[in-house]
């Protein structure tokens, strides 16, 4: 009886290696992830403002040419705001496919949360369980 004691416990201590293994591992993979969008959607807004910045510098004094670039310009970096804002419901949903903590944890606050009328006006009340 004796004996069987140190092999459970090596065998609990061996499940909770490879646990925290694959705990770091899905971690460093969804870091990477996310670091990866944020730089693909961010960066085309930094080139756009780049460019903005010195467009009068980098391009002569062509007012038909000036006036089309500065539109362009203007178009390209509407655009690219709208790719670099969206990084964080991209944050989001990559937070939310690859963490099961995450995902755990907004269902629970979600399911806790209820809209209670109460004198007119909608209240977010906790639920007790």
């Amino acid at each position: 009886m004796m004996q069987s004691a140190p092999v459970s416990i090596m065998t609990a201590t061996s499940n909770d290696s490879t646990s925290f293994k694959s705990t770091q591992r899905q971690l460093t993979v969804m870091l990477v992830t996310i670091c990866c969008a944020a730089v693909c959607l961010q960066l085309p807004y930094t080139i756009l403002y780049l460019l903005n910045k010195d467009k009068a510098s980098m391009w002569p004094d062509d007012l038909d040419h000036t006036t089309t670039l500065h539109a362009k310009i203007y178009l390209s970096m509407k655009v690219a705001d709208m790719l670099a804002t969206s990084n964080n419901a991209v944050n989001f949903v990559l937070y939310c496919v690859s963490g099961s903590t995450f995902r755990h944890s907004v269902r629970r606050l979600c399911q806790k949360r209820r809209l209670q009328r109460q004198g007119g006006r909608y209240q977010a009340a906790m639920i007790e369980r």
